[in-house]
């Protein structure tokens, strides 16, 4: 007869496994709210702080040199950058010292993610300025400071179409690569003709066939891709991961009904392609 009070049967190996890997997750998540709070918290101390600096030629020739990720919006040309924001000091103004609230289309608003800042902020002469910043994270080392934006505008919707225009620009280098993949997906041959150049597509597709398949299935979108990058802002999203082990590019491209098609580069040889949805 078992006695009363015995030991109850141990968890087995696979439950302590779950329990752990459950309880590093939520350690994770945890991790990364308190990470993205603490981002947020900087953006409007951080809006000052850069305002403060290019009050003065000085200060804005520092924050020039110390932020190489800025250079390719002014031709990467210092006397340009400094030309543009001698015209915007008088027209922005002070910022109040109190943060306001953050509302899209008001005068300050800032989206954050655990290492990244976007900020808007407008200042007491009626002058806007928005930035981005870059936080050093596990898969990004940023050059200098990791400013990657700072523009200047008369109100909301002119910064719009500003970081509208940038996009066109920045992306255009990646956007010609597309367009070469995209134009040997169009035929039959051409996707062939593709597969057996790019010997890196093969881990992600180990036979001409499942390529193939997915080219076809891929054409419909493909055929409705802008030739120009600025063309394709609206729909174009560009993410890159780069250390000192991988540079990757992904970049896809959604037309207006939703359907989408992603191309991925690794160290600069093609990796991945589908059509997504």
């Amino acid at each position: 007869m078992r006695a009363s009070g015995s030991s109850t049967r141990p968890w087995p190996g696979w439950a302590h496994a779950l329990l752990g890997a459950l309880v590093v997750g939520a350690s994770l998540v945890v991790a990364m709210l308190l990470q993205q709070q603490a981002t947020a918290r900087k953006a409007w101390p951080l809006m000052q702080a850069t305002l403060h600096r290019l009050a003065t030629d000085e200060g804005a020739r520092d924050f020039w040199i110390s932020n190489p990720g800025i250079h390719g919006d002014y031709a990467e040309d210092a006397e340009a950058f400094l030309s543009e924001v001698r015209v915007w000091r008088t027209r922005i103004g002070e910022l109040p010292s109190s943060e306001p609230p953050s509302q899209p289309r008001s005068a300050w608003f800032r989206s954050t993610s655990p290492w990244h800042i976007w900020a808007v902020a407008q200042g007491a002469q009626g002058g806007w300025m928005q930035f981005q910043l870059q936080r050093p994270g596990p898969f990004e080392s940023p050059e200098g400071e990791g400013f990657t934006m700072v523009h200047f505008a008369s109100d909301w919707e002119a910064l719009r179409e500003v970081r509208i225009a940038r996009r066109g620009r920045r992306f255009g280098a990646h956007w010609q690569k597309v367009r070469r993949v995209a134009d040997q997906l169009a035929s039959p041959t051409g996707a062939r003709q593709l597969w057996h150049a790019e010997g890196a597509l093969h881990q992600a597709f180990p036979t001409l066939e499942a390529f193939e398949h997915e080219a076809a299935r891929a054409r419909p979108v493909l055929r409705q891709l802008p030739m120009q990058a600025l063309e394709a802002s609206e729909g174009l999203a560009l993410k890159r991961v780069r250390n000192p082990f991988m540079d990757r590019l992904n970049v896809s491209w959604r037309d207006p009904e939703g359907h989408a098609v992603e191309f991925v580069w690794e160290n600069g040889a093609l990796v991945g392609f589908k059509r997504l949805g």
